[in-house]
């Protein structure tokens, strides 16, 4: 599929340089600075600033996480808060208790966990949620001096400045060390996202967790499983029976299971059902093709290996109103504010079929099959998830809430804009 190599893109070169307020300006460059630049840490993505102080932190069995007992249960301070990537769902004490375990099973040492935030010692780690909106939904800041001190306005950045605590643990001698720093860390991009074309090949559910957590490690943070193609449909509901084999597909469980976990690790989960094309699971189920029914489309009216009923038939009420049932079933299954249907690779020869040609003199609001397949049936499917459309490239990914705008992939993200982030992660 086309958007596949910018996913990649998004992927490789997910946290950029950004201008964070309020920071100090960096240090001239010195003569022998020019030439012989002072090596970053060992963390990846790097982050946006890092100064080095010189020598390192040492946790030790006396180790304690901190955290202020106001903010316990809290998830997000207002400037925390982004419509993109979707609110925190894990509170600071989660956090802290995951850490716990994190930190134990990388450097054999199990910190407690205390609300004595006031009394901080040597080799403890101290996490703070504070109001700055220079950090945004995601950013953090990390200070590693006699004790390591990480603060973001969300749990969002408290987790990304934990997984730069752990990257540490995990490459130093002993596991026991973090090099002295200061650092404020924030992604270029509100979205950086693995896809993961489910339709096409089944994978059982602890891979998915696996994956989650891999993507977590690197600060990735959204999964966009495709779980629909012409090879299969990985959705079960007893709603549509016949639609997917239970053995090769994620019942509801399954689904809140990963949403459970992709929560812990800050990862939203969005999905996406292929249509009108790549969907011949679907038409087959329900008989809802282009080759189905009276005045079929036939081979001529698609192209290479495709048959008309790779497609849903848009000319058919039932057909529309069958595949906005299974959008409307599924969307609710998750939470995430993003949801992709598809809508790529439509043949232009099926203009030439004689069903669509009828259908097009019949209705005054469509003259062309890219009136069909732009207008009212594509958006009628789009309604079940209550959102306008958002275009990407051939690709259509619906975004919850009340964006009234259209932006091409093109504008969203410029050749440029792809060079540059390759370039960054190559330093």
């Amino acid at each position: 599929m086309p958007i596949l190599p910018l996913l990649t893109a998004l992927v490789i070169g997910s946290i950029s340089p950004v201008a964070v307020a309020n920071e100090p300006p960096d240090e001239p460059a010195s003569s022998t600075s020019a030439t012989t630049a002072a090596p970053g840490p060992p963390v990846v993505p790097g982050p946006t600033r890092w100064t080095g102080l010189g020598g390192h932190t040492q946790l030790s069995a006396k180790t304690r996480i901190l955290v202020d007992p106001r903010s316990l249960p809290t998830t997000a301070l207002p400037t925390g808060r982004a419509e993109l990537p979707g609110p925190a769902r894990q509170s600071v004490q989660d956090l802290a208790k995951q850490l716990r375990t994190e930190v134990a099973q990388v450097s054999g040492v199990t910190p407690t966990v205390s609300s004595d935030i006031r009394h901080a010692r040597t080799g403890d780690i101290v996490l703070t949620l504070t109001e700055h909106g220079a950090l945004g939904a995601e950013g953090y800041r990390f200070e590693s001096t006699d004790t390591v001190h990480i603060e973001a306005a969300s749990t969002h950045g408290l987790f990304y400045g934990t997984r730069t605590l752990l990257q540490l643990l995990r490459t130093a001698p002993g596991h026991l060390t973090v090099p002295k720093a200061r650092s404020t860390d924030r992604p270029a991009q509100p979205v950086r996202m693995t896809m993961l074309d489910a339709g096409r090949k089944y994978r059982q559910p602890e891979y998915l967790e696996k994956l989650v957590r891999r993507m977590a490690d690197q600060k990735l943070n959204t999964l966009f499983l495709q779980f629909s193609d012409s090879e299969g449909f990985r959705l079960f509901s007893p709603e549509f029976p016949g639609l997917a084999d239970p053995a090769h597909s994620y019942d509801r469980a399954d689904i809140e299971r990963l949403k459970r976990v992709a929560a812990r690790y800050h990862v939203q989960v969005m999905p996406g059902i292929d249509v009108p094309g790549h969907a011949t699971v679907i038409t087959d189920a329900f008989n809802i093709g282009f080759g189905d029914g009276p005045e079929p489309c036939t081979r001529a009216h698609t192209h290479s290996h495709l048959t008309p009923n790779w497609m849903v038939d848009l000319t058919s009420e039932k057909a529309v109103a069958t595949t906005r049932r299974i959008v409307d079933e599924f969307a609710g299954w998750f939470d995430a504010p993003l949801f992709s249907i598809g809508a790529d690779e439509l043949p232009g020869q099926l203009a030439n079929c004689p069903r669509v040609k009828n259908h097009l003199a019949a209705d005054p609001d469509t003259s062309t099959l890219g009136d069909l397949l732009t207008g009212e049936r594509v958006g009628t499917i789009d309604a079940s998830i209550a959102i306008p459309l958002r275009s990407i490239g051939t690709e259509k990914a619906g975004l919850r809430g009340d964006l009234d705008e259209v932006t091409t992939w093109d504008e969203a993200l410029s050749p440029e804009q792809v060079r540059a982030d390759y370039a960054h992660h190559d330093r």
